[in-house]
């Protein structure tokens, strides 16, 4: 038996959309320009902001203003007269900036304001001991200065106090104890220490220490290239040395140890000016531009230097001798095709800058 459905005789459904409600269409009046009418604004008047009032009598302020003055504006006129006017308060950093302004032309004033830093403790205390200390004639009572500067743990000051005991200037020499202060100044990313550190290993010059000679030449790397990377000049000229005469085991680059050169003789350092010049002459990391080879001897001979002076004359007599910040019409000769005889073995020596030095510090020649 098959079940058949009957039809059903219930109306059909309305389909209506759920969730959904009808707008009103509002009709749109269209209005003439002389019949419309403005509605008043509801909204609170607007508050017009009144400048306020420098509060002059705050040390603070004032400082804050002379600073604004020096730095952003550079006018020291102003920046003195908010300087003074915190320093009367006797506001710590108002004096030693208003030192600094005055060190050159009034000597005395500087260095009692910096006497009155001393007698308060205060963050910027090291840093008066070490300008005073620069500012005295009397190398005992620097070196005091200079001491209680590395007693507060600031970098500069243990750098200087360091150097004064490694020298035996104002004070019984003491070596062993002068570098482990000019290491702790050098820790703390100083760069003059940093140098000076370097170069004392590199004579090995370090005692109260077992390092072997290979070790003083590692740190000696080391050192320089840490102040290097901070922009010093002589550390870029003496590792650009070293990389060249192969110290301490560092392979031989001629490309790098010429970009160093080129960033030292760039700040106007007068030994890497005239290794630049011979760099450009020789072709040592470089194409060979004699052009360029008299610029930086010329730079380095308005310094005094006589070597670069021998090469400019030697550049003269081969007509190789004009430097290119010099215009054409000075030439007075033309060049011509000729060949050059160099001697090509180059021999380089690594700085003797301490007094004394004895060592690691020796010549060493390479052939090309």
């Amino acid at each position: 038996m098959i079940h058949r459905q009957r039809p059903s005789t219930a109306p059909p459904r309305r389909r209506t959309i759920i969730g959904r409600k009808k707008r009103k269409k509002k009709k749109k009046t269209k209005r003439s320009k002389h019949n419309r009418q403005t509605r008043p604004s509801t909204a609170p008047p607007k508050k017009t902001c009144t400048p306020k009032t420098i509060d002059v009598t705050n040390p603070h302020t004032s400082y804050c203003i002379g600073l604004h003055h020096q730095k952003r504006q550079q006018d020291t006129e102003k920046a003195l007269q908010y300087y003074a006017l915190a320093a009367t308060q006797k506001h710590p950093r108002s004096q030693y900036n208003l030192a600094m302004l005055l060190k050159q032309s009034n000597p005395t004033h500087c260095m009692a304001l910096l006497n009155q830093i001393i007698q308060i403790p205060s963050s910027i205390r090291a840093k008066a001991y070490v300008a005073l200390g620069d500012m005295t004639n009397d190398p005992t009572h620097s070196t005091k200065l200079y001491q209680a500067s590395a007693k507060l743990k600031y970098a500069v000051g243990q750098f200087k106090f360091g150097q004064r005991l490694f020298n035996g200037v104002g004070t019984v020499p003491n070596r062993s104890r002068g570098i482990k202060l000019m290491l702790l100044a050098s820790n703390q990313e100083l760069a003059d220490a940093q140098c000076h550190v370097a170069t004392v290993h590199s004579h090995g010059l370090v005692e109260g220490t077992n390092l072997s000679i290979k070790q003083c030449e590692y740190t000696a790397i080391y050192w320089w290239t840490k102040a290097a990377n901070h922009g010093k000049k002589e550390a870029q000229y003496f590792l650009g040395k070293a990389i060249l005469s192969r110290f301490g085991g560092v392979k031989r680059n001629e490309t790098k140890a010429t970009d160093l050169f080129l960033k030292a003789a760039k700040q106007d350092f007068m030994p890497a000016q005239v290794a630049m010049g011979t760099a450009c002459f020789h072709g040592i990391g470089t194409a060979t531009n004699y052009q360029e080879a008299a610029h930086w001897y010329h730079q380095a001979a308005q310094q005094g230097s006589t070597k670069a002076r021998k090469c400019l004359k030697v550049m003269h007599g081969l007509g190789l001798d004009m430097p290119l910040h010099f215009p054409p019409s000075l030439r007075k000769y033309v060049l011509g095709e000729f060949k050059l005889k160099v001697n090509t073995t180059i021999t380089y020596r690594l700085p003797d800058t301490v007094a004394g030095a004895t060592g690691v510090g020796r010549v060493r020649s390479t052939k090309r």
